[in-house]
């Protein structure tokens, strides 16, 4: 018994051992176990979005530069991270970086099939980012016509109008929540109105006339219009810049250029349906008419008044009849003035005939545009008819011509003109001829 005794007692000893070691391999594999599974996560799920958590926290503090950077090499690792793709192309869009955002945003537009709400996303940044960009050429061309660069400013329009047309694919796109039917028109439409008509400007300042006409006329039908709804209101947006180009020319007297400029004005008021074009036709034709009084082409003046009052009865009727009379005198007054310069001429170089001629053509005119018979000017201009026929020695026509003078303008040069009729008289003793 006691020997049965003794040999049992080193077993009960082992055991004690044996459970701690098996506890503590236990243990060893759970922390095993515990690590490897927190490496995984941390190697699959923590690691590779540290650079996303870098990018975010960048761009908390509003440090757009270094948030691009961490996005870009998260991408690096995650290529098929939409998300972050997303993200990275608003990062681009807070540093103006428009080109790249477009890219980044159309590559989240391609590739994400299932992702609804990103590409809903995605399709709307693009859609305000073309916005933004043709903005921004739009704003480059109207300084640099400013600065008189019209070829700079025709470059930079025609990036604006890519846009557009980029912008007016994008607000179609079936991932944007349905627009009402004239979304198109108020948001797109009247910029690519503006656009045509500011390119055709700047075209029509660099003299490139007929690429002018034909950038205002060419038809939008990409921009989903037809023929039968063709919005002609860029005809009128353009003519009014030439219009107003017109004006300036008029204020610097160049009457030849103004009319250049309102005559392109008036093309394109033509073609333009809007109540504010149809109004300003008239304005354009009287506009034209008077470039040419202030030239002093009367005629031509009174000839388009007198076709503009016929066309428009009733746009300013009292003036323009005023005009139309007043021009017909100053025609005819332009016309006497030039004769009588003529006769002066011709009497001065001994043609006593042809500065005859002159002389009655010049009462003639100067009766018709509104000079009295009895005036000074006409009694001056027979006066010399008489002397014309004087130094002829047509004695009978002298006398004639000095007795209508002595009539019609009784106190004009009455001493000169009474020495002439008593010198007559002794020309007829001494001739023997009666000249009465």
């Amino acid at each position: 018994m006691e020997e049965a005794h003794r040999n049992i007692e080193p077993a009960n000893q082992e055991a004690p051992r044996e459970k701690t070691r098996r506890l503590s391999l236990i243990l060893t594999a759970t922390i095993i176990i515990a690590s490897s599974i927190t490496g995984y996560i941390y190697y699959t799920e923590y690691y590779p979005k540290r650079h996303l958590r870098q990018a975010e926290a960048f761009k908390g503090t509003d440090d757009y530069s270094k948030a691009i950077e961490s996005y870009k090499r998260h991408l690096s690792i995650n290529p098929n991270d939409l998300a972050a793709r997303l993200q990275l192309a608003k990062a681009f869009l807070k540093q103006d970086q428009m080109d790249q955002a477009i890219e980044m945003l159309t590559t989240v537009l391609r590739a994400g099939n299932d992702e609804k709400d990103l590409r809903k996303q995605a399709s709307e940044l693009i859609e305000s980012s073309y916005s933004a960009l043709a903005k921004q050429f739009g704003q480059k061309a109207k300084t640099a016509l400013e600065q008189e660069q019209h070829k700079l400013a025709i470059k930079a329009y025609e990036e604006e109008y890519s846009c557009l047309q980029k912008l007016r694919t994008a607000s179609h796109s079936p991932t944007i929540q349905q627009k009402p039917n004239d979304y198109y028109m108020p948001f797109v439409l009247v910029r690519v109105l503006e656009n045509r008509a500011n390119l055709a400007f700047a075209y029509w300042l660099d003299e490139a006339f007929d690429k002018s006409s034909e950038t205002i006329s060419d038809p939008l039908h990409t921009f989903g219009t037809t023929d039968k709804d063709d919005p002609v209101l860029r005809y009128g947006l353009f003519a009014s810049k030439l219009r107003d180009l017109g004006s300036k020319a008029f204020e610097d007297k160049e009457w030849k250029k103004a009319r250049s400029h309102y005559g392109g004005a008036l093309i394109n008021y033509k073609k333009d349906t809007s109540e504010f074009s149809r109004a300003a036709i008239p304005e354009t034709r009287y506009d034209i008419a008077i470039t040419h009084w202030n030239e002093g082409d009367f005629w031509k003046a009174k000839e388009l008044l007198t076709a503009l009052q016929k066309d428009f009865p009733q746009y300013e009727s009292e003036k323009i009849e005023r005009m139309i009379t007043e021009a017909n005198k100053a025609g005819f007054s332009d016309w006497a003035e030039k004769a009588y310069k003529d006769g002066n001429k011709a009497f001065d170089e001994m043609d006593f005939t042809e500065a005859r001629r002159f002389f009655h053509d010049a009462i003639k005119y100067f009766i018709k545009s509104g000079i009295k018979d009895s005036s000074e000017l006409l009694a001056s201009i027979r006066y010399n008819i008489a002397v014309t026929y004087w130094n002829q020695q047509n004695w009978p026509k002298a006398k004639e011509s000095f007795l209508e003078l002595k009539q019609k303008h009784p106190k004009f040069h009455k001493d000169k003109t009474d020495d002439y009729l008593n010198k007559l008289v002794e020309i007829v003793r001494h001739t023997g001829e009666d000249y009465r």
